[in-house]
Formats: structure tokens, C-alpha cells, sequence
């Protein structure tokens, strides 16, 4: 008989309640410890589904009444859990243990108390179980219950010693969360405060119950605290009380209550909001109306501005018709200088800009770093409201602190229509901010192809350099936008022009290895020995970072491979410099001068040798490099590779000083 089948059949057997099948399959020697994929036994499984005939036959069979599944719950758990009266009596009578804790910490009581088990919470009190048993959570059966509402349970534990001043790991006692959550238990609330629970206790965020309850919307919850002495204006981490919460989530009776109760309309938060933000800031229109009936200050300013920014922020139209309607400072601005006008722009709200420019805003208006709303709505790529201002005279060519204008900041961001807009409008085309860029320099910059278009047919300058030296070919270039790249090519634009380094596309483009956009270029008219500022050819780009295909390229198309910079460095030497030997052998069959000095007088076996480089300095000295050529700081090749320590090197050299005659050399070695 496979005993595996056997024991996945006895698993089967006791989840069906089959006690005929159970009992034939342990007289055929099932194991009865076997575990299912969750760790559980057949115990578990009986305890789980109540069958109690089962269990007796299980304990009969002495199976362990204290084994654990991967949760670490034993079979007491599994009927506490599940409401199993009689199961959890026999496993009690049978030495289960009573304070087994599982993976969370919880015992059986708390499981029993959450599930609201209340014959089973009554015998496992009557059996010793730890009444203030916390889980890893910190939680209490008792905190249980508040949060479940099981208010027999609740009393019963209660009755038993229960500590209703308890607090779980976030500082919560009962009484939280009797009042918070999507219910609010009332008869348990109640119930606390007769106990004498703390009216006022905070949690870690400085919460009271009051707090919580109003958070959650429990009017009656809210009534009673109120009427047993709760602190109204208690404060929370960050200064808000509970009106702020009441404001904040739309409870416009809680509201009403707290206002009647003397709750401080003018209250402060730390960062200096009031519950007119918050309400502003929500949507919450007739609670707005309700704290402006009160008395609440239109003009409470905090670091993100007055009430009337919420509004304009959040796209609030009738909450901002109701602010201007009391005399609200339209053009007041925030910490960073920006008007209602400036925010409505900035988020899109299009009836919100309507409703502030017929009321007076200010259209030209700067924020701190120099911005109007039309800057705001072009970055955005808010098309109607820029039509909108521009229709009622913005400044098309307003410049911020670094001197973008409107359509520099459409163009940066892409937004196509907008361009359009500015451009039809008569937006300065060419117009450069402070570092020089032009409108299309930061459409290439970001690879805008259709705003590139757009502007090139309205006669963009593409040759254009901003502050240090770069066209709109560079920036493309530089960040890898092929197709607008092609198109500035295609449209004029210099295929030799320089960045401020005097470098151009074929200089970078060899630099990258990109041997297609070589080739193209080429063909498109670039110079294949153009010079850098420092003097530097393509071909000492290519050389210098091991591309040999582009060398042999450019090679092909007559590139000067003795090529010097203005510090006198050859290609070769640029090969030497990072070890590519390839390139290195490709110069040499071209018949570069492999004695080539530098300004210094360093040779590439310098170079080489400089190094360590034992492949490249073994060819060079093959090919007849002098390795005692004297550079201006007085050493040769050789001499460095003694200071350097590197023993094959110089051995290799001290090789060819005795095959070719250098015997001072050998003297200083030897003698």
C-alpha cells in the first residue's frame, strides 16, 4: 500500500467527515502526523471542520494535540477560530495548551475574541486563559473586541480583569478603536467610560478617540465624548484638531456639533493651516459655508497660501466663488509668490481662470523665480487657458528668472499646439534665455521632433549657438535624437558645426563607436580631420577609445593617421593610452611613425610603458619603437619601467638593449 496516497487519502477522508474511512485507514497504518502543504495534520483539519468524532479518534490514535501548522497554530486554534464549542472542550480536556501562541503572538482567546466566539471566550476563561495576552501587535483580546464590536465578549472580558488602559504597539487602547474605523461601536464606548477609560488618550500620532471618531464619521460616537468631557480642541503630531479631521473628510454634522461644542475655529496647525484649508482643500463646500458663517478667516495664510489656493489648486469652482464672494485678497500670494491665478494656470483648472480674470487677478503677475501664469499654463501645455490669457493680454514673451519665455517652456516640454499658439501669436522665435538657448535648442534638447518641424518652418535660426558654444545639431546629438538630428541636417543645418569644446558630430559620433552615423555623416559632407579646440581630429577620438572599424573608416576616406594635437599627440599615441592593441597594429601596417613625439618628447612606447601594458610594448619594440628615447623629464621608456617595478617589462627591454647594442644600459644594470 504507498503510504503517500494513503496519507493524502486520510487528509481527504478527515476534511469529508468520513469516520468509517478515517478509522480503516489508521488500522492500515496511515500516518496519522502527516502534514498537507500548509503543515497541517489530520487533527487540524478535523478541529477545523468540527468533526468531532474524528477528534476522538484522532486522540484515541495519539495524535499530537500540540503540533503546529506554518501559521504556528495548533488544533485548539483551528476550532476556536472556527466557533467549534464541543472541539474546543475536548481539546482542553485532552491538555491542549491554552496559551499557545501563534506565529503573530495571539493566543486562542484573541482569535476567539475577534471571530466573536462567545461560549468559547466563556470556557477559556473558566480555563485560565491570560485575560491581557498581547500579540506581537501589542493587541489585547479586549482591543479585539473594540475594534469587532462584540459586546458580550467585550463585558465578559471585562468582568475578567480585562485592562481597558492597555495599549498595542501604535499606542491605541480600546476605547480607539472602539471609535474609529468604518463602524464605531457606541454600547462599547460607552461601556469604557464607565470603566473610567482615558477620555483623552493619544496614540503615537497624538490621536485622542475623539479625533478618531470624528475622522471616521461617527456622529453619535462624537456626541457622547463630547458630552463625557473630551477634549475639543486636543491636538494631534502636527497640530490639527479634531475639527480639522471633521473638515477634512466632508462630516458636516460632526462639523456642526464641534461648532456648537465651542470647538476653535481659528485654530492653527503647525505649519499654520486652519480647517478652512482643509475644508477648501477637500471640496467640501457647505462645510466652507458653515466655518465663513462662523467666522473663519478668509485670509488665514499658511506656507501654500490662503483658502482660496486650495480651491484654485484642487479645481474647487464653487468653494472659490464662495471666497470671492467674501472678499477674499484675489492676487494674495504663498511662500513661493504664486497668485490663485498662477496655481489655477499651473493645474488646468480653465473655468477657475475664467472666474479669477473677471474678478479683477492679475494677469502679469511674477512668482518668485519670475514666472506668470502664461508661463505656468505654456509649461503645463494647457492649451485654452493660454489662449485665454493671451487673449486678454499676457505677455507673450514674458521671461522667468533664467529668462525662459512662454514658448521656450512649450517647446522644453513638447506641447506642440501650444507652440503653435505662441508662434501664430507673434512669440519671439529666436528669443535666448540667460544661457543662451533658443526655443529650438530646447526642443532638440529633449528630442521634440514635431516642435522641431514646426519651428524650423517658421524660420528658426538652426544655427544658433547658446552660451557655450552649442547648436540645436549638438544637443540632439549629444542626447541621442536621431531623427531630429537627421532632420537639422536635412534642413541645413552645418554638419561641421562646433560645440564649445570645437567639436563636432564626427567627433562625437566617433568618440560613442557609432560606425553607421561615421559613415553618414561622412557622406553628408563632414570633415574627417576637423579639429578640436585642443587639436584633436576624429581619428584620435576613435583611436583613443578602441573603435577600429571607425579608424579603418576613416582611414578609407583619407584621415590623417600622423595627425597631431596641439600637445603633439598622434592617434598612436591616444591607442597607447588605453591599450588597444588591435588599433595600435592596424596604425603601424598604415605606416605611422611609431617614434612620434609629443610636446614632452613622450613617445607611445612612453605611453605604452606608462601603462604597464606588456601586449602593446612587445609589438612596439617589434616594430622598432625606441625604448631609450629620452622625453623632457629625462626618462626613457626603460627607466620607467624600473621605477615602476614591472619585472616582464623590463626584462623584455633589457632583451632588446643586448640585441641591440645598448651597453651602457646593460652596465648600469649589471655592473
Amino acid at each position: 500500500m504507498n503510504d503517500e496516497n494513503d496519507d493524502g487519502r486520510l487528509h481527504e477522508a478527515v476534511r469529508e467527515g468520513n469516520l468509517s474511512l478515517v478509522r480503516t485507514l489508521l488500522n492500515e497504518s496511515a500516518d496519522i502526523h502527516a502534514k498537507n502543504k500548509y503543515g497541517s495534520t489530520p487533527l487540524h483539519q478535523a478541529c477545523y471542520k468540527g468533526h468531532l468524532e474524528i477528534v476522538e479518534l484522532l486522540l484515541e490514535k495519539d495524535a499530537n494535540i500540540h503540533t503546529k501548522n506554518q501559521y504556528s497554530w495548533t488544533p485548539l486554534y483551528m476550532a476556536c477560530d472556527e466557533g467549534h464549542f464541543e472541539v474546543v472542550k475536548l481539546l482542553l480536556e485532552n491538555g491542549d495548551d491554552i496559551h499557545a501562541k501563534d506565529s503573530g503572538e495571539r493566543t486562542p482567546l484573541c482569535i476567539a475574541c475577534d471571530k466573536g466566539r462567545l461560549e468559547i471566550v466563556t470556557l477559556l476563561l473558566e480555563k485560565g486563559a491570560d485575560v491581557n495576552a498581547t500579540g506581537d501587535d501589542g493587541n489585547t483580546p479586549l482591543q479585539a473586541c473594540s475594534f469587532d464590536g462584540h459586546l458580550e465578549i467585550f463585558k465578559l472580558l471585562l468582568e475578567n480583569g480585562a485592562d481597558i488602559h492597555a495599549k498595542d504597539s501604535g499606542g491605541r487602547v480600546p476605547l480607539h478603536f472602539a471609535c474609529t474605523f468604518y463602524w464605531g461601536h457606541f454600547e462599547i464606548v460607552e461601556l469604557l467610560l464607565e470603566k473610567g477609560a482615558d477620555i483623552n488618550a493619544k496614540n503615537q500620532y497624538g490621536w485622542s478617540p475623539l479625533y478618531m471618531a470624528c475622522d471616521a464619521g461617527h456622529l453619535e460616537i462624537v456626541k457622547l465624548l463630547l458630552e463625557k468631557g473630551a477634549d475639543i480642541d486636543a491636538k494631534n503630531q502636527y497640530g490639527n484638531t479634531p475639527l480639522y479631521t471633521a473638515c477634512d473628510n466632508g462630516h458636516l454634522e460632526i462639523v456642526k456639533s464641534l461648532l456648537e461644542k465651542g470647538a476653535d475655529i481659528h485654530a492653527k496647525n503647525q505649519f499654520g493651516s486652519t480647517p478652512l484649508n482643509f475644508a477648501c482643500n477637500a471640496g467640501h463646500l457647505e462645510i466652507a459655508r458653515l466655518l465663513l458663517e462662523k467666522g473663519a478667516g478668509i485670509q488665514a495664510k499658511y506656507q501654500y497660501g490662503e483658502p482660496l489656493n486650495f480651491a484654485c489648486d484642487k479645481g474647487h469652482l464653487e468653494i472659490a466663488r464662495l471666497l470671492l464672494e467674501t472678499g477674499t485678497d484675489i492676487n494674495a500670494t504663498d511662500d513661493e509668490g504664486n497668485t490663485q491665478l498662477h496655481v489655477s494656470c499651473d493645474k488646468g483648472h480653465l473655468e477657475i481662470v475664467k472666474l479669477l480674470l473677471e474678478n479683477g487677478a492679475d494677469i502679469g503677475d511674477k512668482d518668485n523665480r519670475g514666472r506668470t501664469p502664461l508661463n505656468f499654463a505654456c509649461n503645463e501645455g494647457h492649451l485654452e487657458i493660454a489662449r485665454l490669457l493671451l487673449e486678454k493680454g499676457a505677455e507673450i514673451n514674458a521671461k522667468d528668472q533664467i529668462g525662459d519665455t512662454p514658448l521656450h517652456q512649450a517647446c522644453y516640454e513638447g506641447h506642440l499646439e501650444i507652440a503653435k499658439l505662441l508662434l501664430e501669436k507673434g512669440a519671439n522665435i529666436d528669443t535666448r534665455n540667460k544661457r543662451g538657448s533658443t526655443p529650438l535648442h530646447h526642443a532638440c534638447d529633449k528630442g521634440h521632433l514635431e516642435v522641431v518641424k514646426l519651428l524650423l518652418e517658421k524660420g528658426a535660426d538652426i544655427t544658433a549657438t547658446d552660451g557655450v558654444g552649442n547648436t540645436s545639431l549638438y544637443k540632439a546629438q549629444k542626447c541621442l535624437h536621431w531623427k531630429v538630428f537627421k532632420l537639422l541636417l536635412d534642413k541645413g543645418a552645418n554638419v561641421n558645426a562646433t560645440d564649445g569644446e570645437g567639436k563636432t558630430s564626427l567627433h562625437m559620433a566617433c568618440s560613442e563607436g557609432q560606425l553607421e552615423l561615421v559613415k553618414w555623416l561622412v557622406q553628408t559632407g563632414a570633415d574627417v580631420d576637423a579639429k578640436t579646440k585642443g587639436g584633436e581630429a576624429p581619428m584620435h577620438f576613435a583611436c583613443g577609445k578602441g573603435h577600429l572599424k571607425i579608424v579603418k573608416f576613416l582611414v578609407k576616406k583619407s584621415a590623417d593617421v600622423n595627425s597631431k594635437t596641439k600637445g603633439g599627440e598622434t592617434p598612436m599615441h591616444m591607442a597607447c593610452s588605453d591599450s588597444h592593441l588591435k588599433v595600435v597594429k592596424f596604425l603601424v601596417k598604415k605606416g605611422v611613425d611609431v617614434n612620434a613625439k609629443k610636446k614632452g618628447g613622450e613617445t607611445p612606447m612612453h605611453v605604452a610603458c606608462g601603462k604597464g601594458n606588456l601586449k602593446v610594448v612587445k609589438f612596439l619594440v617589434k616594430k622598432g619603437a625606441d625604448a631609450h628615447a629620452k622625453a623632457t623629464i629625462g626618462m626613457t621608456p626603460f627607466e620607467m619601467m624600473c621605477c615602476k617595478d614591472e619585472f616582464d617589462l623590463v626584462m623584455l627591454l633589457v632583451q632588446r638593449s643586448c640585441c641591440d647594442g645598448h651597453l651602457e644600459v646593460i652596465k648600469k644594470l649589471f655592473v
